[in-house]
């Protein structure tokens, strides 16, 4: 940024590895972590409700070394992942700064995400591989040219979307088979762009009979279902149990949910090459 022409138009995709394992954060970071109060998430464990997902939690339960799970593990590993955030922060800060001295941050949009969470302990689990709030849900940070007064948006909105949203703000068209959508209504304070977000997790090879899980959830529930069998495997309802612990995959009084949002699911990979 230093060196390029201030009279070229830019773009630039900048993407830090952390944070990520192996948990171990900048020193002076750590240090400042170090006595901290750490707020821990839902601690409850899923309890599967058949065959299929009770199979996938204990790949995740493998996966987080629950046997070392003890509060002061979750809590160290916590502060250290912290410590990464905050040195991103840092060099974000740096970033802005160089581009506020060459005259660039008032012409320059900014956007931040991420590609997944971490779950950090939250029902007793480490890392992603699941649908639950602490694994999918990102930020999404964006600041239009000399900035704006800080609002929050609660519209639903993915990273694929991400994509579609710059080429709008270039003035380019919209690629005709992308499933992103701009987010540029959204930032200006208009309707949300979005109904529905899908999910999808695939651990093994995509060899026919490897089992696919995928979730949907619009702005009140989540449905997580087993796509090969067609098990249903989460139901929550995010509105009444926002910290998803009450699974009602099971209960009649949500067959109907269940079968509206299993549809949406079929509908949207009903042209899916992959499979």
């Amino acid at each position: 940024l230093e060196a390029r022409d201030g009279q070229e138009p830019f773009f630039l995709q900048l993407s830090y590895v952390q944070p990520h394992v192996p948990l171990m954060a900048d020193p002076i970071w750590a240090d400042y972590y170090a006595k901290v109060p750490i707020e821990r998430g839902p601690r409850a464990l899923p309890e599967p409700p058949n065959e299929q997902w009770e199979w996938h939690l204990r790949f995740c339960r493998a996966h987080s070394q629950v046997d070392q799970m003890s509060d002061d593990w979750v809590e160290r590993g916590a502060r250290q992942y912290y410590g990464m955030i905050s040195l991103i922060d840092q060099c974000v800060g740096e970033l802005l700064g160089l581009l506020e001295r060459r005259g660039q941050l008032s012409n320059t949009w900014i956007v931040y995400s991420s590609d997944h969470g971490e779950m950090l302990g939250d029902h007793g689990l480490m890392a992603k591989f699941n649908f639950y709030r602490s694994s999918v849900q990102v930020p999404l940070i964006v600041r239009p040219p000399g900035g704006c007064a800080g609002v929050a948006r609660d519209g639903l909105a993915a990273v694929i979307d991400i994509g579609p949203t710059l080429l709008d703000i270039a003035g380019a068209e919209p690629l005709s088979e992308a499933r992103g959508r701009s987010l540029l209504p959204a930032i200006s304070g208009q309707e949300s762009v979005r109904e529905l977000l899908f999910s999808e997790i695939q651990k093994q090879s995509r060899r026919e009979g490897s089992p696919i899980f995928r979730a949907v959830r619009n702005d009140r529930y989540r449905l997580t279902i087993e796509t090969n069998t067609g098990t249903p495997c989460e139901l929550f309802d995010l509105q009444e149990d926002p910290d998803e612990l009450l699974n009602r995959v099971t209960e009649p009084g949500y067959a109907s949910v269940l079968a509206e949002l299993a549809e949406h699911i079929h509908a949207f990979h009903a042209h899916d090459p992959i499979i």
